[in-house]
C-alpha cells in the first residue's frame, strides 16, 4: 500500500519547510494554494486580503526588512490616494546598507532604521511617523508622485488621529527635524502646518481645505463647547 501523504502545514508556509516535512511537489501545486512570492504558499482564498498577503510575504524577510510606504499606510488603516491598489505592489524597506528587495510583487527600498519599525498584526511595519516621512517624497506632479498636496494633509490628519499607536504632533515635528535633507521635507512641513488633530475622516479634511481655499478662515477643529460649565459637544468644525 502507498504511504499516506504528509498533510500540508497551516498556511502560509515556506515551500522548503513543507518539503522538509515530507510533503510532495504535487501537493504544493494544488489550486487551493497561491504563490505570492517564490518559495511561499498561502491559501488561494486569502490572496485578496492585504494582511494575509503580507504575513505570507514576510516569511521571506531578512532581519530588518519591513513593510513601508503605501503598504505600511494601508496596514495602519491610513487613507490611501484615489485609485491606489494596495495588493498590486507591496513596499518593503531594508535596513541601511542592505540591498533592497527585488521581486515582481515587491517595490524595494532601503535605509530604514530598527527604531522605526514595530510589529503590527503579526508583521513588521514602519511606525506612523516614518511612514509619513517616506510618503512625503511621493507628493507632487512629477514622475513617481502618487499623492497630491491635499492627499498629504489628509494623511497627516489621519496620522495625528491614530490611537494605536498614538502619534502626536510633537512626534511628527521631531521626525521632520531628523529628516534633514530628505526628499519631500518641504511638502511634509507644509502639510503638518495645515494639519489638525481630532479629525475623524478624510472628507472632514477636504471640506476644511476647501473652505480655506474659498477665502474663509480656517475652522476650529476639535473644540469642546460648554454651556454654563456643562460640556455640550465637540463639533467636527466650528
Amino acid at each position: 500500500m502507498p504511504s499516506a501523504l504528509v498533510p500540508l502545514p497551516p498556511t502560509p508556509f515556506r515551500v522548503a519547510d513543507a518539503l522538509a516535512a515530507g510533503c510532495t511537489p504535487d501537493q504544493l501545486r494544488s489550486p487551493a494554494l497561491h504563490t505570492p512570492v517564490r518559495g511561499v504558499r498561502m491559501a488561494t482564498g486569502a490572496a485578496g486580503d492585504l494582511e494575509a498577503l503580507c504575513r505570507a510575504v514576510a516569511l521571506t524577510f531578512r532581519p530588518g526588512d519591513t513593510f513601508s510606504h503605501l503598504t505600511a499606510a494601508a496596514l495602519l488603516g491610513l487613507p490611501l490616494p484615489t485609485g491606489h491598489r494596495p495588493l498590486e505592489r507591496l513596499h518593503v524597506s531594508s535596513t541601511h546598507g542592505r540591498r533592497a528587495r527585488e521581486a515582481s510583487l515587491l517595490a524595494g527600498h532601503s535605509g530604514v532604521l530598527a527604531r522605526h519599525v514595530f510589529q503590527h498584526r503579526q508583521v513588521p511595519v514602519t511606525v506612523p511617523a516614518r511612514t509619513w516621512l517616506d510618503l512625503g517624497n511621493a507628493t507632487g506632479t512629477g514622475a513617481g508622485a502618487v499623492l497630491t498636496a491635499e492627499d498629504l494633509v489628509v494623511l497627516t490628519d489621519a496620522v495625528l488621529a491614530l490611537r494605536h499607536p498614538a502619534t502626536p504632533r510633537l512626534e511628527l515635528e521631531r521626525a521632520l527635524a531628523w529628516f534633514v535633507g530628505g526628499r519631500g521635507r518641504q511638502a511634509l512641513g507644509t502639510a503638518l502646518t495645515a494639519a489638525r488633530a481630532f479629525v475623524d475622516s478624510p472628507l472632514e479634511t477636504r471640506v476644511r481645505l476647501l473652505l480655506i481655499r474659498s477665502g474663509f478662515p480656517c475652522p476650529v477643529v476639535g473644540a469642546d463647547l460648554f454651556a454654563e460649565d456643562q460640556w455640550v459637544a465637540r463639533p467636527d468644525m466650528c
